[in-house]
């Protein structure tokens, strides 16, 4: 879920991507398109359309499988302005008049689709789509980037996961590329693994350092249950939720 906190929408969070008022990006590029397009308040139809092209043409080149009809704009609720969903995902007309804003949501909610099932880390998928916006941007496919200032939350996840990703060894987008692949995987062990070599390997002292080792990925990915699991990783296991 991608949440913008300048908008403030009185009617609350959506309950389902698909429905009534969901329009695929199918229909949108359709015979009667441009007329689904005013009926959501986008006026300016001509550019709305280059934009969703030029987005779903470079996300294809990263998520194959989203396909026109699994992508919805439809006018989500409170300050959601995209919401993935099974093996779709909607996003907020407001996003789509802008190429870089609508790329941005795209890129972060395709990335909550994994292979075997929803990523639910959101500092883990924000960080592969701003891996890929850099992509995009030296593709040319953006020509300037204005970032979406994200709510308090978004931040503080992100920080956590830097911290995790600080302690591993390997680039910073290679790892951030890697770690999304073995979420999408679930293969939490493997991460938890690399993790665990790496966090440790160097240091010279134990009990607080590998104490703030084991810390630091809890508070990244919150979403996983440890097992047995000691300040120093002795037998530590991960549960997938």
């Amino acid at each position: 879920m991608f949440k913008n906190p300048e908008i403030q929408n009185p009617e609350g969070a959506a309950e389902s991507i698909v429905g009534d008022t969901a329009i695929s990006l199918k229909e949108v590029f359709g015979r009667k398109g441009k007329e689904r397009l005013v009926m959501l308040g986008l006026e300016d139809s001509e550019t709305v359309l280059g934009n969703l092209k030029g987005a779903l043409d470079f996300l294809q080149q990263y998520y194959p499988k989203m396909k026109a009809k699994k992508v919805f704009l439809k006018k989500l609720g409170g300050q959601e302005v995209g919401k993935a969903e099974g093996e779709t995902f909607a996003v907020d007309p407001w996003a789509a008049m802008d190429l870089s804003r609508l790329l941005a949501v795209m890129l972060h909610e395709a990335g909550h689709i994994g292979k075997k099932g929803k990523i639910q880390n959101e500092a883990v998928v924000e960080k592969k789509a701003q891996v890929l916006i850099g992509m995009a941007i030296s593709a040319g496919v953006l020509a300037q980037y204005s970032d979406i200032e994200l709510p308090n939350e978004y931040t503080e996840w992100l920080a956590a996961y830097d911290k995790v990703l600080d302690r591993m060894k390997g680039t910073r987008v290679g790892l951030a590329m890697w770690v999304w692949e073995m979420c999408s995987e679930k293969d939490y062990n493997k991460l938890w693994a690399k993790y665990k070599k790496d966090a440790l390997s160097g240091l010279q002292f134990p009990g607080v350092e590998y104490d703030q080792a084991f810390q630091d990925f809890c508070k990244a990915f919150p979403e996983l249950s440890y097992v047995d699991g000691d300040p120093n990783f002795g037998r530590a296991k991960i549960e997938v939720p």
